[in-house]
């Protein structure tokens, strides 16, 4: 299928910028409520870390062996958060007792023939956590921010160990576009147990997959979805460091956006560097 979105190339960082400016009327009139996601890679489509490493035997491809390992995925999840003493939202006994209790087969059975039970709301903040944990998940991260999109697009980047990538991108996506609302979902859940999504002013996109029992799985990435409005803006990674100094100077750096002690590690980092490029008298943006 043909994506259905338009591209803006963006040669500079200043024309980035200015195509990621909220009070760009032209780019985003009132009428509209845009969501960005940033992609080190331009190549890159709008699919959920969990279907991006599907491996290729006939058994693992099989739909009800992806739904039973995403089941596992957050039971594993919960037993080495209590194994540390951290706290899981939505926790009570009944709430472990109906979808992670591992000796009774009802709940993984019954996701297995409706996939449609296991992205419910009793599941959605958990799997959003574990999301930001680094565990893969059917959701698909977006900022209300253009500018936060637009640091981890160039910090990716910067940091992306493929030599044959040279552009990043910025999706932007108009949530009140005329689209099936029922099909594709945009997601915001309460920040109290996930500082990570309050400090990047997070939200989800969730879209059902064609997932059958006995069949094979076929993933469908968001900008195949019809009647969406979406944009990409596609910028070389040679502005990637300037991009990083612009949100820099508007107090968005790896210790806001990761409020914990590596993020401020990162940032320390991130900033010795500029220093001493400063020092030096080497240009800020020269690799």
């Amino acid at each position: 299928m043909v994506a259905k979105y338009t591209t803006y190339p963006c040669n500079t960082a200043e024309e980035l910028w200015e195509n990621l400016n909220p009070l760009n009327e032209q780019n985003y009139p009132k009428t509209s409520k845009y969501i960005f996601r940033g992609q080190a890679n331009s190549y890159w489509g709008l699919k959920p870390s969990i279907f991006r490493n599907i491996p290729e035997t006939n058994i693992e491809k099989q739909a009800s062996r992806q739904l039973f390992y995403e089941w596992n995925l957050l039971k594993n999840f919960i037993e080495f958060c209590d194994s540390i003493g951290l706290p899981i939202p939505n926790d009570s006994y009944e709430f472990r007792n109906q979808y992670f209790d591992e000796t009774k087969t009802y709940f993984p059975q019954t996701v297995i023939k409706n996939q449609s039970l296991f992205m419910n709301d009793n599941l959605l903040e958990l799997i959003a956590l574990a999301q930001h944990s680094g565990v893969p998940t059917r959701l698909l991260d977006w900022s209300n921010d253009s500018y936060v999109a637009a640091f981890f697009a160039s910090s990716g980047a910067i940091y992306l160990k493929d030599n044959t990538h040279t552009h990043f991108a910025i999706w932007a996506f108009d949530t009140i576009g005329a689209y099936d609302k029922e099909k594709l979902k945009v997601i915001t859940l309460p920040y109290a147990y996930n500082h990570n999504m309050r400090s990047q002013k997070g939200c989800f996109t969730y879209w059902e997959q064609d997932l059958i029992r006995g069949k094979e799985i076929s993933i469908k990435n968001m900008e195949e979805i019809k009647g969406l409005t979406l944009k990409k803006f596609k910028v070389p990674i040679s502005e990637a460091k300037k991009i990083l100094n612009f949100c820099d100077k508007l107090g968005i750096n790896h210790a806001t956006i990761f409020p914990n002690y590596e993020g401020a590690g990162e940032a320390s980092a991130f900033k010795a560097n500029q220093d001493r490029k400063i020092h030096l008298g080497i240009d800020e943006n020269q690799t």
